[in-house]
């Protein structure tokens, strides 16, 4: 079980030091978490942002979209 916590522990100070934003007006989003989940609110929009499209601001300062993985077609 301590094992556990550490790694959740570790999750969430590097989750506080990265920077996320809103995709529609570029500004910081709020991060809530509640009962497990974790959802993100625009103060700026006032409005809900999805986890896929959140922004997570790069160490270089610029902004970077989250990639999700390409699926290959089966035939």
């Amino acid at each position: 079980m301590g094992h556990f916590c550490s790694l959740n522990r570790e999750k969430n100070r590097l989750e506080s030091l990265m920077k996320l934003l809103c995709p529609d007006c570029l500004k910081a989003v709020e991060v809530i978490k509640a009962c497990g989940c974790r959802d993100y609110f625009c103060n700026h929009c006032n409005q809900l942002v999805s986890k896929k499209r959140v922004i997570e601001e790069g160490s270089s300062g610029q902004p970077e979209k989250h990639s999700q993985p390409e699926v290959e077609a089966r035939p």
